[in-house]
This record gives C-alpha cells, sequence and structure tokens, in this order.
C-alpha cells in the first residue's frame, strides 16, 4: 500500500500569498465543518487604492486567507478556526 505524505508549510502566514495558490489546505471552520480542497488565488482594487489579495478554496466565494496591501497572510478567523497548508 502506498500513501502520499505531505509536510505541513508552517510558515504560511510570511510567504508571498500568490505561491500558496494550488496547494491543498484543509481548514476547520468555526462551527466545526472540515473543508478539504486546493486553494485558489484571487486579487482585487478597490476604488480607493486598497490591495485586496486572498486564497479562497476552489468553487467557495469565502476566503481562507487574506492579505491587504502586501502587509501579511492572514487567517479569515470570523470564518475559520484553523488552517493547515500542506507542500
Amino acid at each position: 500500500m502506498h500513501t502520499d505524505v505531505h509536510e505541513t508549510i508552517s510558515d504560511w502566514m510570511d510567504k508571498p500569498i500568490e505561491e500558496l495558490a494550488g496547494k491543498r489546505a484543509i481548514a476547520i471552520t468555526v462551527g466545526g465543518t472540515t473543508i478539504d480542497g486546493e486553494l485558489e488565488y484571487r486579487i482585487e482594487k478597490t476604488e480607493d487604492g486598497l490591495r485586496v489579495e486572498s486564497l479562497n478554496f476552489v468553487n467557495l466565494p469565502q476566503y481562507v486567507v487574506v492579505c491587504l496591501n502586501g502587509g501579511g497572510n492572514h487567517l479569515a478567523d470570523t470564518l475559520f478556526k484553523s488552517l493547515n497548508i500542506l507542500a
């Protein structure tokens, strides 16, 4: 039997957010639901100049990780209580 082993990216908060796109992630919502899927990178620019970069699970609109104006990656802790990004 062959099992794939993946290492956790423990320093995901310090990596450029776009480098995490396409990675597998496992998140647990504040309600206790586990979501396992691929992360998708998105970027939006507002009229007032704010640059919002985010990582979302494919086909889910809510972001899991957000980065405002390049200020570091932050877990969307109003929706998620934990996140494991795999290498």
